[in-house]
């Protein structure tokens, strides 16, 4: 098994196809074929089935591409944390931002990063932790920035707290309930919420358990800050948003929020990393600058 190997099947699983991984690679089919199957051979197991349909993967292909990608990605990431600490800033940063961290923390951030590092290039994608984190384990993403999930994080996750943040439910201005004092009175509204918001493990399905209430009706789930943003503004939906993001998101003159004393909300937002794998010198510097950002600024 090498290294060629690996990322041959890598990209047939990327691509769904022994073709479509020669065009990625640049090489020939026979070649990715040939790579595969002696891929296949040295592990004793079966990675791939073929069809007439394209290709895909066994059980033992499934659980051999997570390690594969992390191979593949850590010997990435060591290739360019060799050469910056040489002290030549070149390569890539990849990381996770929260809707909420990516609006109103990162920007400036990033920008005076890009000012010291003009030849770094820093990818971001956009998500909660719930669904980023999984990218930080197979060394995908350098590290993520959110809201600490209720479900926790996986063992191999570390993390930084970086500050609290409080939560409210956010309406459109002149909504019926805009002047509600009470969580009874949401009862019955329609709910736009994020998969970790509407867990029924979550703190807001407890705040409505506590008051013998049925779980909030959510029949739309949006992980996207700026799509809840807008339907809430031209609906009678009602979510629950940062009390930051109303107040000083994109969306401030539209929305408002409404405090009740039933609900108290206040997430841990933290930065999370991988505690066995350091983080590269580039990433590191942008990690510790968001950090530093969020402790000098004390409307958080």
């Amino acid at each position: 098994m090498n290294l060629r190997h690996i990322r041959c099947f890598i990209a047939v699983a990327d691509t769904g196809s022994i073709r479509g991984a020669a065009r990625k690679l640049g090489i020939t089919q026979p070649a990715v074929t040939k790579a595969v199957q002696q891929l296949e051979s040295s592990l004793g197991t079966p990675l791939l089935m073929r069809s007439v349909s394209g290709t895909v993967l066994t059980s033992y292909g499934v659980a051999f591409l997570a390690r594969a990608r992390l191979v593949d990605g850590e010997l990435g990431r060591a290739r360019e944390e060799l050469t910056q600490l040489t002290g030549q800033f070149t390569g890539s940063v990849a990381i996770g931002l929260e809707p909420t961290v990516a609006e109103l923390i990162a920007p400036q951030v990033i920008s005076e990063f890009q000012a010291r590092r003009p030849n770094i290039t820093v990818r971001i994608v956009g998500g909660l932790p719930t669904s980023t984190l999984q990218r930080v384990c197979d060394g995908s993403l350098d590290f993520v920035v959110g809201s600490r999930p209720v479900s926790g994080v996986p063992a191999v996750i570390d993390s930084w707290p970086l500050y609290s943040m409080s939560f409210a439910i956010a309406v459109r201005r002149r909504h019926p309930l805009a002047r509600a004092r009470s969580l009874m009175e949401f009862a019955h509204a329609q709910w736009i919420l994020t998969r970790s918001a509407a867990s029924p493990d979550g703190p807001l399905a407890r705040a409505f358990a506590d008051l013998d209430l049925e779980p909030p009706r959510c029949r739309l789930l949006s992980d996207s800050l700026v799509a809840t943003q807008s339907i809430v503004a031209a609906t009678d939906c009602v979510s629950l948003m940062s009390l930051r993001s109303v107040t000083q998101g994109i969306m401030r003159q539209q929305l408002v929020t409404v405090e009740v004393p039933q609900l108290n909300i206040v997430s841990s937002e933290e930065l999370f990393f991988r505690r066995d794998a350091p983080l590269p010198p580039a990433a590191l510097e942008l990690a510790t600058a968001l950090r530093e950002s969020v402790q000098a600024s004390k409307a958080l």
